[in-house]
């Protein structure tokens, strides 16, 4: 500038040459030559390293600098705001962790191998901490807990009490029609209000992110109908909407992961996620192909590690009704809780078809109610429905049903073999009925007792019953 632009007025901070701005001696020595112009009001109020919190990047300055002194200063001023537990012991900083973490606060412990402001002082990671092992060398032994500790771990997490783990996987199915999205949306908006659900309590106050890959534009009515029949203002609700498809297969993962970060950092932690439908969200997989829906199932775990959401994902009955939902069998081998949506008359029964954790066959009906929204620019009458819990009792099918491949089997065998087959009967004819596949003992025993436990079979010791 002194030698090629001589005629240019150099304005500068005069905070500039602080150490944390900078380290050429050479460039400060000319500046304090009369090269440029001070002004205290070109500096910025608000430290770049943080603009929330500018005495705790002065804090950190200081350390990384070696002023002691100076860091022990400024830190008196945020201790209350920014404690600090200094431990070579993992429980110890794990203990520490659970007594400060406030209300529904999630904590943990995090690394940085990125060290980039230590690269001027010759300090420059370029592994990732967790890296490969040295050859010959492993990671350590596996964590293996005693009795003790595995009975003295925390019980299930809930986050809708006695249906939905506070994270995991679920899907809902049913036929196209059959009110899986009105459900779902029942549900979803429940949560995010911090409302009691069909009776079951929400227990975490959470914001929920809703995919809706199938009906974007449909969703807003279907809102506005909710909004209308309870008589509620969601404007400040935890709630966002995604209004197009995705491919959790390809890059969009990462971005629903970012948008959970992005939507916590305004202050809605995300505990909800879901994708309706997953067809919309394969990014034109195969459903039924392994590799397919493998990738699909790695996407959606990532998702649920690192927001520490429940992910619950929209799908639809195969062609064989009885078979359960459509699709690769990874696909429910994988998930914690399965939902079906059945009609029954002019009610919509949704029935819990498998629970890891929570009560499986459980049956929850509702009815859906038409809400008028008002005329369109032709004076067409606009409607939408709302899915409201209905009247048990006014069932029109009662009967208990098998859910799944192999409860189906075991339906369809004592069905051939008559009442009172004893179960290595029922047992031998699924084995015949299923070409003794891989693994189909394992699965044709857990089908069996799911029927009974589902109401489907009433057992007599050895003998089995139909309901």
């Amino acid at each position: 500038m002194r030698d090629h632009h001589p005629d240019w007025e150099v304005h500068v901070s005069s905070r500039l040459d602080d150490p944390d701005y900078i380290w050429d001696a050479g460039l400060a020595h000319d500046l304090s030559k009369g090269m440029a112009s001070w002004d205290q009001a070109l500096h910025l109020g608000v430290s770049i390293r943080s603009f929330r919190a500018e005495a705790l990047s002065e804090f950190i300055g200081h350390l990384v600098d070696n002023r002691p002194d100076h860091a022990s200063e400024v830190y008196r001023t945020i201790a209350d705001k920014y404690p600090i537990f200094l431990t070579r012991s993992l429980d110890d900083a794990r203990s520490w962790l659970r007594t400060k973490a406030r209300g529904s606060e999630r904590y943990g412990l995090t690394a940085s191998s990125g060290a980039n402001r230590l690269r001027p002082d010759g300090i420059w990671i370029k592994t990732k901490i967790d890296g490969l092992p040295l050859p010959g060398r492993s990671k350590g032994p596996l964590q293996v807990l005693s009795i003790n500790d595995l009975m003295s771990q925390p019980p299930q997490a809930w986050l809708v009490k006695g249906v939905i783990p506070r994270s995991g996987l679920g899907v809902i199915y049913g036929d196209s029609g059959a009110g899986k999205t009105f459900i779902t949306l029942d549900l979803a908006l429940s949560v995010a209000r911090n409302v009691p659900w069909q009776g079951k309590r929400v227990k975490v106050p959470v914001g929920v992110l809703y995919v809706s890959a199938e009906g974007g534009s449909a969703m807003s009515a279907r809102i506005r109908a909710y909004a209308k029949y309870h008589n509620l203002a969601l404007d400040d609700l935890p709630f966002g909407i995604v209004p197009t498809s995705v491919n959790l297969r390809g890059e969009d993962a990462t971005r629903v992961i970012d948008a959970c970060q992005s939507m916590t950092e305004r202050g809605c932690l995300i505990g909800l996620i879901i994708f309706d439908t997953l067809n919309r969200t394969m990014g034109g997989g195969d459903e039924n192909s392994s590799k397919d829906m493998g990738e699909y199932l790695d996407a959606i775990g990532r998702i649920s590690d690192q927001s520490g959401a429940f992910i619950l994902v929209v799908h639809h009955s195969g062609k064989n009704k009885q078979m359960g939902a459509r699709g690769h069998s990874s696909l429910r081998a994988a998930i914690d809780v399965e939902f079906e949506v059945m009609a029954d008359g002019d009610q919509q029964v949704l029935t819990i078809t498998k629970s890891r954790d929570g009560e499986t066959g459980r049956e929850f009906v509702y009815r859906r109610e038409v809400v008028s929204l008002g005329v369109d620019e032709d004076l067409d009458v606009i409607d939408s429905c709302v899915a409201v819990p209905g009247d048990p009792g006014s069932r029109k099918s009662q009967k208990p049903k098998a859910h799944g491949k192999w409860q189906v089997m075991a339906y369809q065998a004592i069905t051939t073999l008559g009442d009172g087959a004893s179960r290595n009967a029922v047992l031998e004819k699924i084995g015949v009925m299923c070409s003794h596949v891989t693994r189909w003992k394992e699965n044709a025993l857990r089908g069996i007792q799911g029927c009974i436990d589902g109401g489907v079979f009433i057992s007599r010791g050895e003998l089995l019953f139909m309901n």
